[in-house]
């Protein structure tokens, strides 16, 4: 497991800025100024500011089915189990009825988490204090496993949409404390499986649309370049292909995809060399849109950067479209990062593009 600095904690909190706007608002502005030494403790402040926002609107509600005994009919009579109690000499009906309650799953997660930072020796007082004040608003929310909950299928909707923050903030304290395989105890994991690697595509795309709204930049779907009248069967067997980013200005086309991996670059022979099935992937994606041939698109790889001394490189016209392989370096301050992602844009579609602060 790889230790995160200081710097990158901090980062970290400028990629969420990003990915989630709500971040934006005066109550996070003071998580800015502060310094973490852990990932898990700046998540729970985060939190615990999200969570009092939250009360302030409510907590989501929904409706959930209850059965109690009662000596009054209340909902649908369950006849079963009312002939059970009977039997017993108890003079009530068992009956089951929808009650609209805040214990369901969405702040079932929320206090969950409550519970494990809470008891995480990397979060300071200051912000388990904050969390347990929080804590007695989910006396009547039930107790959950985070390792059951399934996060790809948490939905949201108008009534619960400012849950959609919290929920990611959620699943990364979740990932930090999965226990090291090497030593036994928790510790945060720079190269996790699927957060940051979320985070870190979602980031690049919103600070694009923020700071050039004139390159359009869209997560969209690509066509395969194939006969317009192929049988529809014949196209549903193929994969689909989606980019992490793609940007347009002035007949151009910058397509790019963010790769977030513990190594960015895999051993061949005694050699270091690039992950094939990127190379392979982002020349797809580029010859794909490119469908006229025009070699105005070309494609990205934009790694974070890893601690190896090594680094992706690589600046190649493919079939007559342009394909790069760069890194970025999230350990730099927020400042150059901006400026590196401000220079792809300028090296692709020239300097006559100006970014919007």
């Amino acid at each position: 497991m790889t230790d995160t600095s200081a710097i990158l904690i901090r980062n970290i909190f400028h990629m969420l800025c990003y990915a989630f706007k709500i971040l934006r608002q005066k109550n996070y502005q003071k998580i800015e100024t502060e310094e973490f030494l852990h990932v898990q403790d700046m998540l729970a402040a985060i939190l615990a500011r999200g969570i009092s926002q939250q009360l302030k609107q409510g907590l989501y509600r929904s409706y959930a089915s209850i059965s109690e005994h009662s000596k009054t009919v209340r909902g649908k009579i369950d006849l079963y189990e009312t002939k059970l109690l009977q039997v017993k000499r108890i003079r009530e009906v068992e009956c089951t009825h929808d009650e609209f309650s805040p214990d369901n799953l969405l702040n079932q997660i929320l206090k969950a988490t409550c519970q494990c930072l809470i008891k995480c020796p990397d979060v300071e007082l200051n912000q388990k204090s904050e969390l347990r004040k929080v804590f007695p608003y989910f006396s009547t929310v039930s107790d959950i496993d985070l390792s059951t909950v399934q996060w790809g299928r948490l939905q949201y909707h108008r009534n619960n949409r400012s849950y959609e923050m919290l929920m990611n903030i959620c699943y990364m304290v979740w990932q930090s404390l999965l226990p090291s395989t090497s030593t036994g105890r928790t510790n945060f994991s720079m190269f996790d499986e699927e957060g940051l690697p979320r985070l870190y595509e979602k980031f690049i795309l919103e600070y694009y649309r923020q700071h050039f709204p004139m390159l359009h930049a869209s997560d969209k779907a690509i066509k395969w370049d194939i006969p317009a009248d192929t049988d529809p069967f014949m196209i549903r067997l193929l994969p689909g292909m989606h980019s992490d980013i793609t940007l347009r200005h002035n007949g151009l086309t910058k397509i790019i995809d963010a790769k977030y991996y513990r190594h960015s670059l895999s051993n061949y022979r005694d050699k270091q060399i690039l992950h094939n099935a990127n190379l392979y992937q982002i020349y797809t994606y580029v010859k794909n849109e490119d469908k006229t041939g025009s070699h105005k698109v070309s494609g990205l790889l934009l790694y974070a950067r890893t601690t190896e001394e090594a680094e992706p490189f690589l600046s190649v016209a493919m079939g007559g479209n342009m394909i790069e392989v760069r890194s970025l370096d999230l350990n730099r301050s927020f400042p150059e990062i901006a400026s590196a992602l401000d220079n792809i844009v300028v090296k692709s579609f020239g300097d006559s593009i100006r970014r919007v602060s």
